[in-house]
């Protein structure tokens, strides 16, 4: 028997037990008492001063009155474009007021002006985002 498979077969158990464990806590649940929340597409370009912003994650964050308590982000793509999802997986945003958010080289020194940039997310309307 060779020393060194007893370890082998300690450590590659170990690591099938973490994978599984992991795999496990990441189902998301059950589905059927998970909140359902209702989104409309949120799409568009976003751009800095007029130029396309070729990379980033574009966040909305809500503007509680009354409205969404949901943000919702996801990557801007090399043209400028982008399309959000809500948390649960859930492909959009629910309607209402937003502020902008935008992690990207192109607005590092831009955060402070860019917390005053709001949009507002409509059925069938794309969302067209300029930043200072």
């Amino acid at each position: 028997m060779n020393p060194s498979q007893p370890r082998t077969c300690l450590v590659y158990g170990f690591a099938t037990t973490l994978i599984a464990a992991l795999a496990a806590g990441c189902t998301g649940g059950d589905t059927a008492t998970a909140p359902k929340i209702s989104t409309v597409p949120a799409t568009g370009k976003v751009s800095v001063n007029g130029k396309p912003v070729t990379e980033g994650i574009l966040t909305l964050e809500p503007l509680v009155d009354g409205g969404s308590t949901t943000q919702a982000m996801g990557p801007v793509k090399a043209d400028g474009s982008f399309a959000v999802a809500s948390a649960g997986g859930h492909d959009g945003a629910m309607p209402g007021k937003y502020r902008v958010l935008l992690q990207s080289e192109a607005t590092k020194q831009r955060k402070k002006r860019m917390e005053e940039v709001t949009v507002e997310v409509k059925e069938g309307q794309a969302l067209d985002i300029n930043l200072p």
